[in-house]
């Protein structure tokens, strides 16, 4: 103990010594201060802002305009206008149309009917030129083919309008069929339904989302009925039945969505390559766009997430990324960051892979690209410096500013006697 005592004595004294030295220093120095001239001064605190300024907006993230290409496989989105939109426009000589769920109001057919694998309800059918089709359920469907495989058929999709905040869930193209595939939902109701129709609560409030107008034409067509009622024949079954079908006056059907629907529309072959174009409306406001899909099964945990991007390219500033297929495109504020799809197009071009091209376009600070969202192995991160100027300006300032300081600095720091 008595050893150690005085090396402790002696530690505290070396400390306050170099304190008072420091502070003799400390107080040459802001003496000195008041020798330095108003301009020498001023052009100090220009610099010291300057710097200040160059570090802060280094480090600061810019958001950005941003635009991509892509080709993917399927797509959701929520469409975010303030009015009604029309989102598919006059489809043309469709093979078939498959409609899925449930309506408040009934479909009403007028022409002739007949069936060829039931005598006793032909009976019925054979006396009756109008039938009314209720969709009573989430799972009820209503099925037009064409008739005999004719190569072309007078049915047509007039047009498709989405009301506002409704999802298109799922939308994807089937190269295999020529299909046309998505799942229509407002954004009050789960996604689920879409997969699973059948957990749909027959006492939810229905939510208008859309119109959907069809043409019949004055072709015989087949149609398929499952989960449907039909007052007409006091027919009430949960199994499919066939009918034959000729429409008068070439009808048309006009149905309001107000619930979960699925639509597949099998399209017809493409006369030349601008022809999918049209199909598709242009500029649409959009907010939760997704280029990713769940692979499920029966055990909720083993749900895994895929992405559905085939190709493209992401343009951010000045900088640009390549995706390859099944890479995931990951930006800040997934919900909010892609503001608009300017185009959507079915592919007809050999060079490219089936599917959907979409441009889109939005704001972000951040886009990562990679096979994994969690682990990007490349992205554009550029921050609020170079958002308004070019990297040659930002070297030439920051060269001027250096050299400034390389000048102005040493009067900051006056010769001291004692140094």
């Amino acid at each position: 103990m008595t050893t150690i005592l005085p090396q402790i004595y002696k530690f505290d004294a070396s400390m306050a010594n170099i304190f008072d030295r420091f502070k003799e220093k400390f107080d040459n120095w802001y003496g000195s201060l008041t020798t330095i001239r108003t301009i020498d001064k001023f052009f100090a605190i220009f610099l010291l802002t300057i710097w200040i300024i160059i570090l802060v907006s280094y480090f600061i993230p810019g958001n950005y305009i941003f635009e991509g290409n892509l080709i993917i496989e399927s797509l959701n989105f929520t469409y975010n206008g303030n009015d009604d939109k029309l989102f598919l426009q006059k489809i043309e000589a469709i093979k078939s149309i498959d409609f899925q769920g449930k309506l408040e109001q009934p479909i009403a057919l007028s022409g002739t009917f007949s069936t060829d694998n039931d005598p006793e309800l032909q009976n019925k059918l054979a006396n009756i030129d109008t039938l009314t089709v209720e969709l009573p359920f989430p799972e009820s469907r209503f099925i037009i083919n064409q008739k005999n495989n004719l190569e072309t058929t007078q049915v047509s999709l007039i047009e498709l309008r989405i009301e506002p905040e409704t999802n298109i869930n799922q939308l994807n193209y089937n190269n295999t069929n020529n299909s046309l595939e998505f799942c229509l939902h407002s954004i009050k109701h789960s996604s689920e339904y879409c997969e699973f129709p059948e957990n749909i609560d027959n006492y939810e409030l229905p939510v208008n989302i859309g119109q959907l107008r069809l043409e019949l034409g004055q072709d015989t067509l087949e149609i398929q009925l499952g989960q449907i009622n039909i007052p007409e024949l006091n027919l009430n079954r949960t199994e499919e039945i066939t009918l034959q079908f000729t429409p008068n006056n070439n009808d048309t059907i006009n149905i309001n969505l107000l619930s979960s629907h699925q639509l597949f529309i099998t399209l017809p072959k493409e006369k030349d390559e601008n022809n999918a174009i049209t199909w598709f409306r242009k500029d649409i406001d959009v907010k939760n766009v997704q280029f990713s899909r769940y692979k499920t099964t029966q055990i909720v945990t083993d749900e895994l997430k895929i992405s559905t991007i085939l190709q493209g390219e992401i343009r951010l500033g000045k900088e640009k990324i390549e995706l390859e297929k099944n890479q995931f495109l990951t930006t800040k504020s997934p919900e909010t960051a892609i503001r608009k799809i300017r185009s959507l197009t079915i592919t007809n071009d050999p060079k490219l892979p089936p599917g959907i091209q979409t441009f889109i376009t939005g704001e972000t600070n951040s886009i990562s690209v990679g096979l994994y969202p969690d682990f990007p192995v490349e992205s554009i991160q550029p921050n609020l410096l170079s958002k308004h100027l070019s990297s040659e300006a930002i070297t030439a300032i920051i060269t001027f500013i250096t050299t400034l300081t390389a000048v102005f600095l040493p009067r900051l720091f006056p010769y001291s006697p004692d140094d």
